[in-house]
């Protein structure tokens, strides 16, 4: 068949109307022989494994739905769980009964917090005095108990470094040296004679 050349406008709308004309032509036949055309004699083995897999696949994808949605609800509720526990522990934060029954701090003698009401801090009583008297106190007579890591350091300062053995000028006194290794390593008294024996040894 020879090539046809659509060089005008009439040839264009020919050829539109002669090709749709073929295609209602072979919609109109596959309507009326469809049960014979799509029947499994006709379409073979190939078909019936084809439908086979189709419907193997929808079965997959059925129980992936089912998985998916499950899994869904599943995260959904545990979001809600999480959001309970979060605003329990909000609200249990900063309440009285949720805090430990030890007080961090020791009360005050009453002689010591009458000094809040005798005069004016301008004058150097009332809450001036009262804090330099409390000031004058160790950390062990005013706590129960350690509550940062740095207090170890000053914890007991009086038993550890004796202040009348203070010669020194400026009131210098090795406080690192005599907390920390004197209590986690080797006394201090003890190293100049190890050392010695590890030089005549």
């Amino acid at each position: 068949m020879a090539r046809q050349i659509l060089d005008s406008v009439k040839s264009v709308f020919e050829f539109k109307e002669r090709t749709k004309k073929e295609e209602d032509a072979a919609y109109k036949f596959f309507v009326e022989h469809r049960d014979t055309l799509c029947s499994p004699d006709n379409l073979g083995t190939a078909s019936k494994i084809i439908r086979h897999q189709l419907e193997l696949s929808t079965l997959k994808n059925e129980r992936c739905i089912a998985m998916l949605k499950a899994a869904g609800e599943k995260q959904k509720q545990e979001e809600l769980e999480h959001k309970k526990k979060l605003r329990e522990f909000e609200l249990n934060k900063f309440s009285v009964d949720s805090l430990p029954s030890l007080d961090l701090m020791r009360p005050v003698t009453p002689e010591i917090r009458d000094t809040l009401y005798e005069g004016i801090s301008a004058t150097g009583s009332g809450r001036s005095r009262y804090l330099k008297l409390r000031n004058r106190k160790d950390p062990e007579h005013k706590y129960n108990y350690k509550f940062p890591a740095s207090w170890d350091y000053g914890w007991y300062f009086s038993e550890i470094v004796k202040l009348d053995n203070i010669k020194k000028p400026f009131n210098r006194s090795d406080v690192i040296k005599n907390t920390l290794f004197g209590r986690n390593g080797i006394p201090m008294e003890h190293v100049g004679e190890i050392v010695q024996k590890k030089r005549f040894v």
